[in-house]
């Protein structure tokens, strides 16, 4: 199948009634890459699924784009999101992202790697309080916390 039928393909299925096709035509248009790809997923922005939505903001960062950084920030206060979306936020390194970032890693009760996946978002932003953590993590007495930092 030639990169034109693909897209073909995805477009059909960026407009199915079910909502996991759609979500899988967001996945695939986000590794599709191409603008013609970039203009579909900003179309799914707007999906009526916030799945679909999440699925097309990640793409989307993943291709550098900033466009569904909104979504992406929402999906911080969902615990099967939030992980995902903060790997995203950090590929994207959008300083229009930084205070939703700030407001997520100010939280009590973060768990310990997604403290230390902000500070990585956040240091990718530039700002110095995630680079500061990131190598404060370093000298962790916790192997997975200098591991993962």
């Amino acid at each position: 199948m030639s990169k034109a039928e693909s897209l073909q393909d995805l477009l059909v299925k960026s407009k199915d009634s079910d909502s996991v096709i759609r979500g899988q035509a967001a996945d695939q248009l986000g590794a599709l890459g191409g603008p013609d790809a970039i203009v579909e997923l900003k179309v799914l922005l707007t999906d009526s699924d916030v799945i679909v939505r999440f699925k097309a903001a990640s793409a989307l960062a993943y291709l550098g784009h900033a466009d569904g950084s909104q979504a992406l920030l929402w999906a911080l206060g969902r615990l099967e999101l939030s992980f995902a979306a903060l790997e995203a936020l950090t590929e994207l390194g959008s300083p229009q992202t930084i205070d939703g970032l700030k407001r997520f890693f100010s939280r009590w009760h973060l768990h310990p790697l997604e403290r230390l996946q902000t500070a990585a978002a956040l240091h990718r932003c530039g700002v110095e309080e995630g680079t500061k953590f990131l190598n404060s993590s370093l000298e962790s007495n916790k192997p997975e916390e200098r591991g993962f930092a």
